[in-house]
């Protein structure tokens, strides 16, 4: 058996383990990034959001661009569309993952190939 996207899987880890300046206890989500924010039209008052609320959902969802929305002059909450969340969210379960599993390395938790495929053999029906 070869593990080719094992070893694809590793690769990436150590990339974002680099970029996420090698701080494995460091919250996953810290690595994320809204992309696309638009200082000028996408931070806004409470009230402005209320009164065109209808609208800026639409945008948000058609642009797929976060709106941060203030009060009382400071960030209260952020609107992000559905699609946004998902990828935000699957992003922080890969990264929480990567961590988890490079934790596991540091710490000597670790098989060699032999051994998993036989775990691999023993727990995976056969196709």
């Amino acid at each position: 058996m070869q593990h080719s996207l094992f070893l694809s899987v590793i690769a990436l880890a150590y990339g974002m383990k680099k970029s996420l300046n090698s701080d494995l206890n460091s919250e996953p989500t810290r690595a994320l990034i809204i992309t696309n924010l638009h200082i000028s039209e996408d931070i806004l008052p409470l009230g402005q959001f209320k009164t065109h609320a209808s609208q800026l959902l639409k945008s948000i969802n058609s642009n797929n661009r976060a709106i941060v929305i203030t009060q009382n002059g400071k960030p209260a909450a952020l609107v992000v569309s559905p699609t946004e969340f998902d990828r935000l969210n699957t992003q922080a379960r890969f990264i929480f993952a990567v961590q988890q599993g490079l934790n596991d390395e540091q710490a000597g938790r670790v098989i060699d190939d032999d051994e998993l495929d036989a775990i691999l053999e023993r727990e995976l029906p056969t196709v």
